[in-house]
């Protein structure tokens, strides 16, 4: 069994491609291959970039504009993801 489609757990369908362009402030030509990010994490790295600080408590996300300026980090919460069609699969990742 191996990956096939985007909606299962395995590497091909979770590890996708993501590109950041800010000139003059994220170094061109970095590849991470480190560090992981979700699209939750988008709202709090935004907010983080615009200064805008007055975030709920109880958000999912994490900022993680530091790895688009060249630094590696640690989560600090872990990501978990759950796919209920057409089977039921779930997978957790803390590194």
């Amino acid at each position: 069994m191996g990956s096939v489609a985007k909606h299962e757990p395995f590497e091909g369908g979770t590890r996708v491609p993501f590109v950041v362009r800010w000139r003059g402030k994220v170094p061109p030509g970095r590849v991470d291959t480190a560090n992981v990010t979700s699209f939750m994490d988008w709202l709090p790295t935004l907010c983080s970039i615009a200064a805008i600080n007055e975030l709920p408590d109880q958000l999912d996300g994490e900022n993680v504009s530091d790895t688009w300026f060249g630094e590696n980090r640690t989560r600090k919460t872990r990501l978990f993801g759950k796919v209920s069609s057409p089977g039921a699969a779930i997978a957790m990742r803390d590194d």
